[in-house]
């Protein structure tokens, strides 16, 4: 004990079992910490103002403890401070600005580490702990689990399944399994959702990362090359991976993978991992259902068969879907599918008369008036569509993983290339009341150092564009009119000396919380045949991004403004929600000629079928029956109608001929 430091111990304690108080370089304050076997270390920074003795302080803080309350004095910090204990656990040797002298952190650091179990520091030391686990278990949380307890099989148990290190700091349940020496393998079952054989597999799985783990903590015998697994990056180490997000992708991969699959060698246990993340990522990113990528893992051969095979499909897998070329098609698709449905439920409708609908559609495509009293159920009826479109979403969506379940990854892509090379054909067939639309531009053109963007302004415009460069934005009409306040894309062309060198897709975002905040990235930027642009493209569409970004901001807002408001008159209202919707929406034989149109690139499983067939797929795939929500649109959609007007009745011959 000096003037600034006081050591107590039981049976000088009735608290605590052991108590540190230092005064350090500000006298008035107060630096306790305190240890009791049941919870660990506890403490906090103190006020002094009087400068009370030491003693008399740690009494009063030991009576606190002893009644389970905090001390008298007023707090500046409640608990260790973060820096000290780091300190004192992990560096006492480093000299550091603390504001205690090296002696007191070696005081605290005699009184921490005597409470830990042997080789506990070199596992708190380890980077995957220092990495990952301290953000979601502070290493005072460490630090108290394995100085309480049976300190020994605690540790043990951190290493021996370290992908549930964080859940084990939290959980009573595992403590008390720990404390026991009781299996985990039941506990670990019951809170993953494994039956006994998914068990085994997961078992397997976290013995090759506990191997993993402990090469990198032991410095010896190092992976091959560097480990990863993907939670938002392919190529991420491993080591840098939240632990409980590797912990997520094994649970899954346990259900997933074959007994045969499972492999031997840490190398590819995290191949296996990063693959299976990389599905889950597409899947989720494409909206698609598990059945393509089940199909595929199972074609992996067994371990046996050698090692990298696992590497090789991830690289696989990602080479066979491109997200976004892959996106368009099930969108697309899907939207034009469920349209289709939606038609086949509203032409039973007697409130809606598609004759006389189709009637204004054709004078309206001929440039002519048509008859008021068939413009206006048009008008109401196209109006109502657009507006409510956002309601078809979730079945869409629903559309998608049906159109997925009856895909292989190996279809699926074959049906996207042959979508984009015909896409024009398909919508010639099934949009036969598109008209042409235009929006104002934002930018119009700008010379970015000898190459010119020139910014796709109409329907026209996109669809010439796709020809010449024989891909796919010819149909990108319905992306730049789907603009709302918040998100927009534009689309320009990049050209030097006539000739088109790529096209390029910028999307603008705007934070619906702070509208000055708006930011630009580059979407896609494609040379003829979606081939990669070259160098001097990839340069001039930086340069555009940068334009954009310097432009006003307000200029910016009223265009996203102005895009969203632009169809005005029923033309044009017909043809953004012929676009929308993927097809004619007056046409009553909708359904049948999208499943005609687009038969040879739906899945084998679709083809052939009837609305009602389709309808009873979709209800299928999505647990519930779809046909109550499809109705429910088209209920709104006939509400919407306006009254029919009354016949006017024939003149009164008899009273004519009276009066003659």
């Amino acid at each position: 004990m000096t003037g600034t430091t006081l050591h107590l111990q039981k049976p000088d304690l009735t608290g605590f079992e052991e108590l540190l108080l230092i005064t350090g370089r500000n006298p008035l304050t107060l630096l306790y910490v305190g240890y009791r076997p049941d919870t660990g270390f506890d403490g906090g920074l103190l006020v002094n103002p009087k400068r009370d003795p030491l003693a008399d302080c740690a009494a009063d803080i030991d009576r606190s403890a002893a009644k389970g309350a905090r001390p008298a004095f007023r707090p500046v910090a409640v608990g260790i401070p973060p820096q000290i204990l780091v300190r004192a656990v992990l560096r006492p040797e480093e000299a550091g600005e603390a504001g205690y002298a090296p002696e007191q952190i070696a005081a605290l650091s005699r009184m921490i580490r005597d409470r830990l179990p042997e080789g506990a520091l070199a596992y708190l030391n380890r980077p995957v702990l220092r990495l990952t686990e301290e953000r979601r278990a502070p290493l005072i949380d460490q630090v108290n689990f394995l100085s309480c307890g049976d300190r020994e099989a605690r540790l043990q148990a951190l290493r021996a399944v370290p992908l549930h290190a964080g859940l084990i700091l939290r959980d009573p349940a595992f403590r008390d399994l720990i404390d026991q020496r009781a299996p985990l393998t039941p506990l670990i079952a019951e809170r993953g959702g494994l039956a006994p054989a998914e068990m085994r597999r997961y078992a397997q799985l976290e013995a090759r990362m506990a191997a993993t783990l402990t090469r990198a903590l032991d410095g010896a015998a190092p992976l091959n090359r560097e480990p990863a697994v993907r939670p938002g990056g392919f190529g991420v180490p491993l080591l840098r991976v939240d632990a409980e997000t590797v912990r997520d992708i094994a649970l899954k991969t346990a259900k997933r993978v074959r007994a045969d699959q499972v492999p031997t060698s840490p190398e590819d246990a995290v191949d296996l991992l990063t693959y299976v993340s990389e599905a889950e990522r597409l899947r989720s990113v494409l909206s698609l259902g598990e059945g393509p990528f089940r199909r595929h893992m199972s074609r992996v051969p067994p371990a046996a068969a050698g090692e990298g095979a696992w590497g090789s499909a991830c690289l696989h897998l990602k080479g066979q879907l491109p997200e976004r070329e892959t996106s368009d098609y099930l969108r697309a698709l899907s939207t034009a599918l469920v349209t289709g449905l939606l038609i086949s439920r509203l032409r039973d409708r007697p409130e809606l008369e598609f004759d006389r609908m189709g009637r204004a559609a054709l004078a309206l495509r001929e440039k002519a008036e048509p008859d008021p009293a068939d413009a206006a159920p048009l008008a109401a009826y196209v109006q109502e569509l657009s507006s409510g479109d956002h309601r078809m979403n979730p079945i869409r969506a629903e559309m998608t993983r049906l159109i997925g379940e009856g895909h292989t990854i190996k279809s699926l892509r074959e049906a996207q290339v042959r979508w984009h090379h015909v896409r024009q054909t398909f919508e010639n067939e099934v949009m036969t009341s598109r008209e042409p639309l235009s929006w104002s531009p934002l930018l119009g053109e700008l010379d970015l150092d000898g190459v010119r963007a020139v910014e796709l302004t109409s329907s026209a415009a996109l669809d010439r564009q796709g020809r010449l460069e024989r891909h796919c934005v010819g149909g990108y009409t319905g992306v730049v009119m789907g603009a709302t306040s918040e998100r927009a894309s534009l689309i320009f062309s990049l050209e030097r000396g006539g000739r088109i060198l790529s096209t390029i897709e910028l999307t603008v975002t705007q934070n619906p919380w702070d509208k000055r905040e708006i930011s630009w990235r580059i979407s896609q930027n494609k040379a003829a045949g979606n081939a990669e642009p070259d160098d001097l493209a990839l340069r001039a569409g930086m340069r555009l991004r940068d334009a954009l970004a310097d432009l006003p901001k307000r200029r910016v807002r009223e265009y996203l403004t102005g895009i969203r408001t632009n169809a005005t008159q029923i033309r044009d209202q017909l043809a953004l929600a012929t676009t929308r919707c993927g097809g004619d929406v007056v046409n009553p034989d909708l359904p049948e000629r999208v499943l005609s149109a687009y038969a040879e690139v739906l899945p084998k499983t679709l083809r052939g079928l009837d609305p009602a067939g389709l309808l009873g797929e979709l209800s299928r795939v999505a647990g519930a029956d779809v046909t109550g929500r499809i109705d429910a649109i088209a209920d709104r959609i006939v509400k919407a109608l306006p009254e029919p007007e009354p016949e006017k009745d024939a003149p009164d011959q008899t009273g004519l001929q009276m009066a003659s």
